[in-house]
């Protein structure tokens, strides 16, 4: 699917939210994450077969350059979020815009391009926004899910519960709280993978 909408003509293409097995990713990944590509467990915690990914791949050129995919892993919650598309798709172009924006301003005090021509970096503009967008919302669910606790039995929420008005305004996410984390996300156990696809 990357590569035809790649091949359609679009240069940045990412997919929210994609479930895979860890053992694949590792089999595909170009260079090893520092945590595995998922969140660290807890204590006691059992591992999951499947994780949660958020895939980015970018192509500035022709149908014959190679794209530059990275996947990105989450935790779930399980709870009801409203708001999420929304939130991500705003956080996606500034943060885009300023790695682009890096970017460029790095190519132009290197004065000189790589030899490939494109000023590789280890993660691609469109990874390093993606990481920070994944940061930020991962702490944004986390704090909307604890809120959410305190109104649902055992921490869940079903589409019943979540249609009554206090239910509703316990789903609306916690951006207000979360002034710090949209600002500065902290990135500090995230990974972007490179992957070979």
């Amino acid at each position: 699917m990357i590569d035809i909408l790649h091949n359609a003509g679009v240069k940045n293409v990412i997919i929210t939210s994609v479930t895979l097995s860890p053992r694949d990713i590792a089999a595909h990944a170009i260079t090893p994450a520092t945590n595995g590509g998922q969140q660290r467990q807890e204590e006691g915690e059992e591992k999951d077969d499947l994780s949660m990914y958020c895939v980015c791949s970018s192509r500035r050129g022709d149908q014959d350059e190679k794209a530059r995919v990275f996947a990105i892993g989450f935790p779930t919650y399980d709870g009801y979020f409203t708001g999420t598309g929304d939130l991500f798709s705003a956080l996606l172009v500034a943060r885009l815009f300023e790695a682009l924006e890096a970017e460029s301003s790095s190519l132009t005090d290197r004065g000189a391009l790589n030899s490939d021509g494109l000023g590789k970096e280890p993660y691609s503009a469109l990874a390093q926004a993606c990481v920070k967008v994944v940061a930020t919302m991962k702490a944004v669910v986390l704090r909307t899910f604890l809120a959410q606790k305190g109104i649902t039995s055992g921490g869940q929420m079903d589409r019943t519960q979540a249609s009554s008005a206090a239910a509703v305004k316990q789903c609306e996410l916690r951006l207000i709280q979360s002034k710090v984390d949209i600002e500065r996300p902290d990135v500090k156990d995230m990974d972007a993978i490179e992957l070979q696809l």
